[in-house]
């Protein structure tokens, strides 16, 4: 299933229509908070050819421009040569460790088999290894509770893995450290491809193309304030 992002606050105050004389005050309140809630965006670690950190495998891996996903972005290659093959994308060196933002506790990832069974999946942390596989980890599979046998071959998939699951999880301060996400596959000579993988504030298993309450509320009660103000100024 493509993933369906949230509804920005950009596109929010695109759509409120509020009058030309409006009051400069409270029209600069409204600006202000527009601009502060489209700097709550996701963090991307994969997107279309670009990857935050380096790829890594226990076979073969790289950016596949040829096998694209269904919003037509390159994806990422993965091959087994050995049983219980192991690849994803690592934090050492030039790129380092990725702190885990505030409010992104789920880390969201669409995934293709071809002929890859899944084994789980493994995010490793300056706070421990945390393991999502069919007893360990809370997470979902196109919005249904995790199992890894629900991986089925010949389509794509979206898997969220709520970081905060594990206690020893501190947002704002837990990293994604070494080879820090991890596919595990069953079998040698199986391939499977990563279409995007980012941090996000979506609650895990949920895709909502809708703003955050507390965002939506407050641009509608401003934009309210503003429209009574400048009609109490025409009396």
């Amino acid at each position: 299933m493509p993933i369906i992002h949230k509804q920005s606050a950009l596109d929010i105050c695109a759509q409120a229509h509020t009058p030309t004389h409006a009051r400069t005050r409270l029209a600069t309140i409204i600006a202000i908070l527009c601009t502060q809630a489209t700097l709550q965006a996701d963090t991307i670690i994969y997107q279309d050819g670009q990857v935050k950190g380096t790829l890594w495998a226990n076979g073969s891996i790289g950016v596949d421009p040829e096998f694209r996903t269904p919003d037509n972005q390159a994806t990422i290659k993965f091959t087994t040569t050995e049983a219980y093959g192991n690849g994803g994308i690592n934090f050492y060196g030039i790129s380092g460790p990725l702190t885990v933002p505030k409010n992104q506790a789920t880390l969201r990832a669409t995934i293709y088999s071809v002929n890859a069974s899944m084994n789980g999946f493994v995010v490793r942390t300056s706070d421990g290894e945390q393991n999502f596989d069919s007893k360990r980890g809370r997470w979902w599979i196109d919005g249904e509770p995790g199992q890894t046998s629900d991986l089925s071959q010949g389509q794509w998939h979206t898997l969220d893995f709520d970081l905060s699951s594990y206690p020893s999880f501190n947002p704002g301060l837990t990293q994604i450290v070494g080879d820090g996400l991890t596919l595990k596959v069953n079998e040698p000579g199986a391939t499977a491809y990563f279409g995007e993988i980012r941090l996000t504030e979506d609650d895990a298993g949920h895709y909502e193309d809708i703003p955050e309450p507390s965002t939506y509320s407050a641009i509608l009660g401003l934009t309210s304030l503003l429209i009574a103000s400048r009609q109490k100024s025409r009396k």
